[in-house]
């Protein structure tokens, strides 16, 4: 029988994480986990361009999106306990996130999310990317009072990456910014875009400022970045972080019905997730790619990506030609 008094409080949670998450998930996603736990499978990683010390990032992270994570789901936060602790199992430690505008608004500081990572004791183990998202409205002070709730509920300090999301209040935002990461408040800064209509923009601010992150979309049925953003990142020593992955779930409307080709299984591919995630990852220009899940099957099935071969640029390009042509 385990006894509590002989391991830490971390690693309690661990275990209850993973029994937990076993319980819930099909024999052959268990199978995975088993493998994952048994430090059979890492994730690959990648290295950040601005890095000083060789700072090597996981390629698969969770993202979060500005509603979830913030308050405990009517179900319990067991889900939310389970997919962080696979992504740690699976090596991985990037998580997007921010602190919902409308909360600050309200004087709530604190999130599910931060509840969890103190709770679990991985706040060390993270690499946390705060999107400063300016619902509250532009302006150097608003910028400020959510660069300070992040450090308030996230108490990662200094900051690992801050980033302008959706370039709004760029030219106050980033000044605002570039104080911080002088005066030693965040290690890097970086802004975000999910649309392609920002590229002319972005690629102008890229060789201006020479952020250390972009944000931006960028998968097989939107590889617009693929033009000259990625090449320019490359250049440049910017590292990517691609979202939409998924295409906020329209990919799954595609896909829906479709067998996955037996052609996958040349580069360790066993789900459509996987499918548009190693796509992405085939482009030696990307650092790592962010997907929003608080489905433990998901997250499972998610990391798997990161995992065994990544395509060649010729399966990269049969992918998205198979992907048309569904």
């Amino acid at each position: 029988m385990l006894k509590i008094n002989s391991i830490n409080r971390r690693e309690f949670i661990r275990l209850a994480s993973t029994a937990g998450a076993a319980l819930s998930l099909p024999l052959q996603s268990c199978s995975a986990m088993d493998a994952i736990q048994g430090n059979k499978n890492k994730m690959e990683r990648r290295p950040i361009p601005s890095s000083t010390t060789g700072e090597l990032m996981p390629v698969i992270g969770l993202g979060t999106s500005m509603g979830s994570y913030v308050v405990e789901p009517p179900e319990g936060k067991q889900a939310y306990i389970d997919v962080l602790q696979i992504l740690l199992d699976a090596g991985g430690r990037l998580i997007n996130t921010a602190v919902w505008p409308k909360a600050i608004a309200k004087g709530i500081d604190d999130t599910i999310l931060g509840q969890l990572i103190e709770e679990m004791e991985i706040r060390d183990d993270l690499f946390i990317a705060h999107m400063i998202d300016l619902g509250m409205g532009p302006g150097r002070e608003n910028g400020i009072a959510q660069l300070e709730a992040n450090d308030r509920v996230y108490r990662k300090r200094p900051m690992d990456l801050i980033e302008v999301a959706g370039m709004k209040d760029l030219d106050t935002q980033w000044k605002l910014f570039k104080e911080w990461k002088e005066a030693g408040k965040t290690r890097y800064i970086g802004i975000t875009t999910i649309h392609a209509s920002d590229y002319d923009r972005i690629s102008a601010f890229m060789k201006k400022e020479k952020p250390d992150f972009i944000q931006l979309n960028y998968s097989a049925l939107e590889y617009t970045a693929e033009e000259r953003i990625l090449p320019l990142a490359n250049d440049l020593g910017i590292a990517i972080m691609a979202n939409r992955p998924f295409m906020n779930g329209r990919f799954f409307g595609i896909v829906k019905g479709k067998k996955l080709p037996e052609w996958a299984a040349d580069f360790d591919c066993e789900s459509w997730a996987q499918f548009s995630m190693k796509y992405i990852l085939a482009n030696p220009y990307v650092t790592c790619v962010i997907t929003e899940t608080g489905n433990p099957k998901h997250a499972l099935d998610n990391v798997q990506a990161g995992m065994g071969r990544i395509p060649n640029a010729e399966e990269q390009l049969r992918i998205r030609k198979h992907l048309e042509g569904l």
